[in-house]
């Protein structure tokens, strides 16, 4: 899980974060599709988008491979399950993905120890009656479609270990925090 972080071209300020694409109801034509980021590190998901557009693939797989990427190099600490803990102290992710042609939208929070949770929220949307699935429900979806997952077994002693930081914390860590 985890490699290098940095872009392979000049970083600019439309880098990453909701991979929104901007040919969502259009046929890739000989001009290249455009695919909007906010954060530096999402040049990596507009950049996996575009390859998937261009190869032929739906938005959908566009949008879902570049934030995959993007969860798989962790880069900027904040996303996928090598990210920040939560306030019990143990990564937890969210994430959410929508279909513009039908509006149809899943969504999962609260999900531990699944490296790609916007694959989750993919089968929330496709797969289920539901828009969102949370926690060991969210797990267990993931699980059933034999998704990569990591041994969550070590949580009870995070939690433990958090409490006994928590105490010496005067102000919560909220630098650096986005969403995909």
């Amino acid at each position: 899980l985890g490699s290098s972080c940095e872009p392979q071209i000049a970083r600019k300020s439309c880098s990453c974060a909701c991979v929104s694409m901007a040919t969502a109801t259009q046929q890739v034509s000989s001009r290249s599709p455009v695919l909007i980021a906010t954060w530096a590190f999402g040049q990596f998901a507009t950049d996996v988008g575009r390859e998937v557009l261009m190869g032929g693939g739906s938005v959908l797989d566009a949008v879902e491979e570049g934030v995959k990427e993007v969860e798989r190099r962790n880069c900027d600490g904040s996303v996928g399950i090598g990210g920040r803990p939560n306030a019990a102290g143990y990564t937890q992710c969210d994430a959410c993905i929508m279909n513009g042609d039908d509006h149809k939208a899943g969504s999962v929070s609260a999900l531990e120890g699944i490296v790609h949770a916007v694959t989750v929220a993919r089968l929330v949307m496709e797969k289920t009656r539901h828009v969102m699935i949370t926690g060991e429900g969210a797990r267990w979806l993931a699980l059933e479609h034999s998704l990569e997952s990591v041994d969550v077994s070590d949580l009870p002693e995070k939690k433990a270990a958090w409490q006994v930081r928590a105490k010496d914390l005067a102000q919560p860590e909220t630098s650096g925090h986005d969403t995909i």
